[in-house]
């Protein structure tokens, strides 16, 4: 039973993880913020399918709320090829670099095409941090 028993937990600490994507591209960058949800500037971000765009820890970060799980998103707006120097936009669905169109899947960060398909190539994703939800008025936002 002990043999089992020890299976199970060896087993389920494997299946634990952040599910956030390495990005060398954005190597030697550590952030670790506390976002304060009562305040008025994230309003918006308490309704699933909104969004808000902030200013953290001198990053300009997108948290999305997706009202699924995970509930929360959120991606750095530099342009994952670093060599502009324009934050990427949101229209709701695609994160896009100014200086050269590229568009980013705001679900997992991945380039994507003209259908809006991830890019199977060498191509640098969006920076994504992990966002974890202290409580209901607080997230953490780190990577």
């Amino acid at each position: 039973m002990k043999k089992v028993f020890l299976l199970i937990i060896i087993l389920i600490s494997f299946s634990c993880s952040d599910n956030t994507l390495v990005n060398n591209c954005f190597s030697n960058l550590s952030f670790d913020e506390l976002v304060d949800l009562s305040n008025p500037e994230f309003n918006a971000i308490l309704t699933p399918g909104n969004h808000v765009i902030t200013n953290e820890g001198g990053r300009n970060i997108l948290i999305i709320h997706r009202g699924t799980t995970p509930k929360y998103k959120a991606f750095d707006l530099q342009c994952p090829e670093r060599n502009c120097n324009s934050p990427m936009t949101f229209d709701g669905l695609f994160l896009k670099c100014s200086c050269d169109d590229v568009r980013y899947n705001s679900l997992s960060g991945c380039p994507v095409n003209n259908e809006g398909q991830c890019k199977n190539d060498n191509t640098c994703f969006a920076l994504e941090y992990t966002v974890r939800e202290i409580s209901q008025t607080s997230l953490q936002i780190t990577r």
